[in-house]
């Protein structure tokens, strides 16, 4: 198997692992050479003539479920910060230092709060115990944030109401952190 290094533009990556976020990077780029690389046995395979217009009628249809995906993803987000409140700050202001990347801040917490359940985290005893603000993000984002396999949030949300639940809580923290009107300038909350 060859080992190469291979360049990918950051939103085109993260837009890759919103779509599943379970693959690495290196099964995501495996996947997409797959579709682009049809297999050598395969000499009959051949598109139909209308072939350009099937997929545009099919595209079209992806298109409104995936748009109608994100429309849930962003009001769930901007839901649940109006109904948890304040209690969501911390939550917030974490995924802010990730730069709103939903998916990698995801796999950090769920990795280190299973760690922690399994009691392999030194000096910290077993048992599922994360921040009051995590469970509001558990309850709508399903497996995403469950790091021990939870029946009620066995769930896995699709990709396009991921990427809209991230934008809507980017949006809401840019309206909640910048001044109206001139700089656009970021306000530092207070940390204890």
């Amino acid at each position: 198997m060859a080992k190469l290094t291979v360049y990918i533009p950051d939103d085109l990556l993260d837009r890759a692992k919103a779509l599943d976020p379970e693959a690495n990077t290196s099964q995501l780029v495996q996947r997409g050479l797959e579709r682009l690389s049809p297999p050598e046995d395969a000499a009959y395979a051949r598109r139909p003539a209308d072939a350009a217009e099937l997929i545009a009628a099919a595209a079209g249809s992806i298109r409104e479920g995936a748009a109608e995906e994100y429309e849930k993803g962003y009001r769930a987000a901007l839901v649940m910060v109006t109904q948890a409140g304040k209690v969501i700050w911390r939550g917030l202001d974490d995924l802010a230092r990730h730069d709103f990347d939903l998916v990698r801040w995801a796999r950090g917490w769920t990795s280190g709060l299973g760690q922690a359940a399994a009691g392999l985290l030194p000096g910290v005893e077993g048992g599922f115990d994360p921040p009051d603000w995590y469970m509001h993000f558990m309850t709508d984002l399903g497996s995403l944030l469950d790091p021990i396999g939870f029946d009620q949030y066995s769930f896995t949300r699709s990709g396009p109401f991921v990427r809209g639940y991230q934008a809507a809580l980017r949006d809401a923290w840019h309206a909640a952190t910048t001044t109206e009107g001139a700089s656009e300038e970021v306000i530092e909350p207070d940390h204890p």
